[in-house]
C-alpha cells in the first residue's frame, strides 16, 4: 500500500476489499487506485466516496480480493489516458493542464520512476496542489475504467450509479446533432465475414485537427486529433472518410499513429499511438491528445494515420516551423493538407495486418511491429515485439537477392537455399509475441499485409518454423501459404473494379523472346474476354501514354536494371536502350493515374525499394503516389518462362473472378513448376480482398 498525503491510495489488485474499505475509512483519500500487476501494470481509478458507496450496498465478502470485486481484466476496460510522456520538464505542469482542457472527462495518472505521484483531476482541470510536478522522467501510465457490462452487475438496476461510481464521460450537449440534419447510417450492405451473413452499415466523419504554424524550440505542444460529425471548421477539417460498422457497434475502433518528419526537428514526447473510438451515433469522438516537442530549428511536417481494424485509412498532415523563442508570437493554427482519407466499403479487411513502423534509423535501425487482427485479437491492436538492425540492413537484403540471381545450382539445391534463407530471416524478423500469436492461429490465417515504410525486407520469403515436443514443423513461404500483399505507410489507398484497357511496353528491339511470347499471349487472351490492347516500345510511346493515361492496366515486359546507389535512376529499359526511370514519374506524367490502374513490371529488379535523395525511392513509390490501385513487381531477376507462366495465371484467375491478391498468390505458385527461384521474387502492392474483374465478358 502507498499513501500520498491522504489523497490518494494504491492498492494491489490482491488486496482484499476489507482492506481496501478500512484504509479508505482511515485516511478519507479522494482516489483509490488499483494496480494490475500482471504483465504491463494497468492503473483503475476509483472516487472514493462512490466505491465506498458501491461497497456498502453491495456487501461482498470482506476476504475477496479486488480483482474478483472488481473484474479488473485488459479486455474488460475502456482506455481513459489520453496522454502519454516522457522526459517532461519542470514547466510542463502548464502543458499538463492545457491538457486536461483538452480532455476534460479524462483521469490522467502521473508516475515518476513506476511510482504514482499525482493525479490530473478531471473536474479541477489541473493537476491537485498537493502535487507539484517538479524534474524530468515522468511517465504518464495508463488508466483503465471497467465496462459497464462487466461491473457491479448488482447495481445496474439502479439508475444512475455507475455512472457516478466509474465517472464516465457525458456526451457535450453542443456535440449533439438534430435528426432533421440528415441520416446517420447510410444504407446497409449484407456480406459474408466467417462464412456467416451479417449486416454492416457506413457512415461519414471529417478527420480534424490543427497545431500552430510556428512553435518555441524547446517548447512542447499539444497535438489534438478528433473526428467530427458535420464539416464546420472550415479550413481545418479534412476531406470525408468512409466508416463501417458492423451489425450491433455502437462505435468503430480506429487506430492513430503520429509521427514527426524529420525526427532530429519535431519529436513525439511518450507514446505515438493510440485507441480512438468513433460512435456510430451523431456524436463526435473524444479527442486524442499527443505531444510534439520542438528540438531543433527548421520546417518540420506531423503526419497522422489511420487505420480501422485492419485497413489503412489514410494520413493528414500538418506544416509547422520551430524559431527562437523570442521570435514567437501567436499565430493561426496550421490548416490540414488536403489529402483524401479513403477506404473501399466493399473491402474486407486481411486477417492479420502488420504495421513495421520506424522508431529511428541510423546508426541504429529500429522499428515497432504493430499486429492488428480484429479475427485473432481481443484489442484493437498490439505492439508485439521490435525489430532492429545494427548495420545498414539494405545491404544486408541486397546481397541476398544477389546471391539468389547468380546462383547455378540444380533445382532442388535452389529450393532447399531459399527455405534455408526463410527460416533465417523468420527467426531475425518475426519477435517471439508475435511467433506464439502466428502458431496459434496460422491454420486459420488466410491474407497477411504488411504496411511499412522500410524498403529491404523481403517479406514474402519468410518462412515460418518451431520445434514441438522435439520435432520441428514448418510452414510454406509466407506468399505461398496465404495470400500475401503490402502497402505503403503514408500512401492513400485507390480503387479499381474493371480492367478494359491494357497497355503492354514492350521494346521492339527486345533480345527476351519471352517478352514477346508474353505480348502474344496478352493479345490472344484479350479477344477471349474482351479486352482492348495497344502496344508502347519506344521512350516516347511511353512518355505519351503517360501523359495521356486513358488505360486500366499497363503492364511492362522488358528488362529492368536496379541502381543500389540511387533507386530512383533505376531503369525500366525501352527501345534502342533508353530507360525509363522512377523520377520520370511527376508532374504531367502522372495524368496515368487518374484512372487507377494496375500496375504491372514483369522485368527484372523492379520491385526493389531503396533511400533516394527526398525519402523511401521505388516504382512502387512512384506508381501508387500517382494513383495506381495496385503494383506488382519483381526483387530480383525472373527467367523468361517464369514470367510467362506467372502473367498467364494472373489474367486468367483475374478474368475468373479472384481477387488480386489470391490471383498472385496463384500466379506465383503456378511460375514455381519452372523450377527456378523467380516464383519467389513477385512483390504485390495492393489493398487486400480488392476483386478487379478482367475483361467485358
Amino acid at each position: 500500500m502507498s499513501l500520498f498525503s491522504n489523497k490518494i491510495i494504491v492498492l494491489s489488485e490482491h488486496d482484499t476489499v476489507e482492506h481496501a474499505q478500512n484504509l479508505m475509512l482511515e485516511f478519507q483519500p479522494h482516489y483509490l487506485v488499483v494496480i494490475r500487476i500482471r504483465g504491463k501494470p494497468q492503473h483503475y481509478v476509483f472516487l472514493f466516496e462512490l466505491l465506498l458507496d458501491a461497497i456498502n450496498k453491495l456487501k461482498p465478502e470482506t476476504s475477496s480480493s479486488l480483482q474478483d470485486f472488481l473484474n479488473l481484466r485488459e479486455d474488460d476496460a475502456d482506455e481513459t489516458l489520453e496522454v502519454s510522456s516522457t522526459n517532461l520538464e519542470e514547466e510542463d505542469p502548464k502543458i499538463l493542464e492545457t491538457i486536461s482542457r483538452l480532455t476534460p472527462d479524462k483521469t490522467i495518472v502521473l508516475t515518476r520512476q513506476g511510482s504514482i505521484v499525482g493525479i490530473i483531476d478531471p473536474k479541477s482541470n489541473k493537476p491537485n496542489s498537493v502535487y507539484k510536478i517538479k524534474g524530468r522522467d515522468f511517465e504518464h501510465m495508463r488508466v483503465y475504467y471497467p465496462l459497464a457490462d462487466r461491473v457491479f452487475k448488482k447495481i445496474r438496476s439502479t439508475p444512475g450509479i455507475f455512472d457516478k461510481l466509474i465517472g464516465y464521460p457525458k456526451p457535450n450537449p453542443s456535440q449533439e446533432i438534430k435528426k432533421e440534419e440528415g441520416p446517420i447510417l447510410s444504407k446497409g450492405i449484407t456480406r459474408k465475414r466467417n462464412g456467416e451473413s451479417k449486416r454492416e452499415h457506413l457512415f461519414e466523419r471529417y478527420p480534424s485537427s490543427s497545431f500552430p504554424e510556428k512553435v518555441a524550440l524547446g517548447q512542447t505542444t499539444p497535438l489534438q486529433i478528433i473526428v467530427k460529425v458535420t464539416d464546420i471548421q472550415k479550413g481545418l477539417i479534412s476531406k470525408k472518410i468512409t466508416l463501417v460498422a458492423h451489425e450491433g457497434e455502437n462505435e468503430v475502433p480506429l487506430l492513430v499513429l503520429v509521427k514527426c518528419e524529420p525526427s532530429d526537428v519535431l519529436g513525439i514526447v511518450g507514446e505515438y499511438h493510440n485507441e480512438m473510438l468513433v460512435p456510430v451515433a451523431a456524436i463526435d469522438s473524444n479527442p486524442l491528445t499527443f505531444l510534439v516537442k520542438a528540438k531543433k530549428l527548421g520546417s518540420g511536417t506531423i503526419k497522422a494515420e489511420f487505420f480501422q481494424r485492419g485497413t489503412y485509412l489514410g494520413q493528414l498532415e500538418l506544416k509547422t516551423q520551430v524559431v527562437e523563442p523570442a521570435s514567437l508570437v501567436d499565430h493561426p493554427p496550421s490548416a490540414l493538407s488536403d489529402i483524401t482519407l479513403k477506404m473501399d466499403p466493399g473491402s474486407i479487411e486481411p486477417d492479420i495486418s502488420l504495421i513495421i513502423h520506424e522508431l529511428q534509423a541510423q546508426p541504429i535501425y529500429e522499428y515497432d511491429v504493430i499486429l492488428l487482427s480484429p479475427k485473432f485479437l481481443m484489442m484493437p491492436y498490439k505492439i508485439v515485439g521490435k525489430i532492429n538492425f545494427r548495420t545498414d540492413p539494405e545491404n544486408q537484403f541486397r546481397e541476398i537477392f544477389q546471391e539468389i540471381e547468380n546462383t547455378s545450382s540444380p533445382p532442388d539445391i535452389v529450393e532447399e537455399s531459399l527455405m534455408s534463407k526463410g527460416r533465417d530471416l523468420y527467426d531475425k524478423l518475426f519477435p517471439p509475441e508475435l511467433k506464439e500469436i502466428y502458431w496459434n492461429f496460422h491454420d486459420k490465417i488466410k491474407s497477411i499485409r504488411i504496411i511499412s515504410e522500410e524498403p529491404w525486407v523481403p517479406w514474402e520469403i519468410l518462412k515460418p518454423w518451431q520445434r514441438v515436443n522435439g520435432k520441428i514443423q514448418e510452414d510454406g513461404f509466407l506468399c505461398e501459404q496465404y495470400s500475401f500483399s503490402r502497402w505503403l505507410e503514408g500512401k492513400p489507398i485507390k480503387e479499381k473494379n474493371q480492367i478494359k484497357t491494357v497497355k503492354v511496353v514492350v521494346p521492339s528491339d527486345t533480345n527476351l523472346d519471352g517478352a514477346l511470347e508474353e505480348f502474344d499471349w496478352i493479345h490472344n487472351f484479350a479477344s477471349k474476354v474482351g479486352l482492348v490492347v495497344t502496344r508502347d516500345s519506344s521512350f516516347k510511346e511511353v512518355i505519351s501514354s503517360l501523359k495521356n493515361g486513358g488505360f486500366d492496366l499497363l503492364h511492362f515486359s522488358t528488362h529492368g536494371i536496379y541502381n543500389k546507389t540511387y533507386s530512383n535512376q533505376s531503369s525500366i529499359i525501352l527501345e534502342d536502350g533508353y530507360g525509363l526511370k522512377p523520377e520520370n514519374i511527376n508532374g504531367p506524367l502522372m495524368a496515368f493515374g487518374e484512372s487507377n490502374p494496375l500496375v504491372i513490371l514483369n522485368a527484372c529488379q523492379t520491385g526493389q525499394q531503396g533511400f533516394s535523395l527526398t525519402g523511401i525511392g521505388s516504382w512502387a513509390k512512384q506508381f501508387l503516389e500517382a494513383g495506381a490501385s495496385g503494383f506488382i513487381g519483381t526483387l530480383w531477376s525472373v527467367s523468361d518462362s517464369t514470367a510467362l507462366r506467372f502473367t498467364e495465371n494472373l489474367y486468367q484467375k483475374l478474368s475468373s473472378g479472384s481477387t488480386l491478391d489470391k490471383a498472385v498468390r496463384d500466379a506465383r505458385n503456378a511460375a514455381r513448376e519452372e523450377g527456378d527461384p523467380s516464383w519467389l521474387a513477385y512483390t504485390l502492392y495492393t489493398q487486400p480482398n480488392s476483386k478487379i474483374k478482367l475483361g467485358t465478358k
